[in-house]
């Protein structure tokens, strides 16, 4: 009862202001990609009518927007019938999948994404999140300093993961992988 009260009150915030992010800089937010998230918005989101998934994935960031997850989810999942390797949608739908508590679909979704473009750093903040609720706080400590390594130091995003680093460097140090979750969870 407890973890649940704290993810609505710590993580779930943070994942509704990383979702909202997302719409600004719908294809990650790494070094390499910033310059593409200072593009227009009106370019970013322009509907390719050669691309039917790309209405889908921008329905599915409506809906993830709106908190209508179980939309969110089934827009995505369209997505990836015409775009089975589009990580940016596996990891759009690993974030619906946070939502709804599903968080091994969610570590799953953020696993393939990272799989299809190692450098997409809001997957492994994705997976890092979904690690730590599944209870795999060393998966989670290295997927948090990948986000670390792939993102812009000192921005909002790098230092909650530097916070999530720290608690999660000495909770491993002081228990171990098998010891009870640290405090936030």
């Amino acid at each position: 009862m407890g973890s649940s009260r704290a993810y609505n009150r710590f993580l779930k915030p943070a994942l509704l202001s990383f979702a909202a992010l997302l719409l600004m800089a719908p294809y990650g937010c790494s070094k390499a990609e910033k310059e593409a998230a200072t593009a227009p918005v009106e370019q970013q989101h322009a509907a390719d009518p050669s691309d039917p998934g790309k209405a889908h994935f921008e329905k599915g960031v409506q809906h993830l927007m709106k908190k209508e997850y179980d939309l969110a989810i089934k827009e995505y999942e369209a997505v990836l019938q015409y775009n089975p390797d589009s990580a940016e949608t596996y990891s759009n739908l690993g974030f619906a999948y946070l939502y709804t508590s599903e968080f091994e679909k969610a570590s799953e979704s953020q696993k393939k994404a990272i799989g299809l473009k190692p450098d997409l750093a809001n997957a492994y903040y994705g997976l890092a999140m979904a690690q730590e609720k599944t209870g795999d706080m060393l998966g989670a400590l290295e997927s948090w300093k990948a986000f670390s390594g792939l993102s812009e130091p000192e921005g909002k995003w790098w230092t909650k993961a530097q916070e999530r680093i720290e608690v999660l460097e000495s909770y491993n140090a002081a228990h171990g992988q098998d010891a009870e979750k640290p405090a936030g969870h």
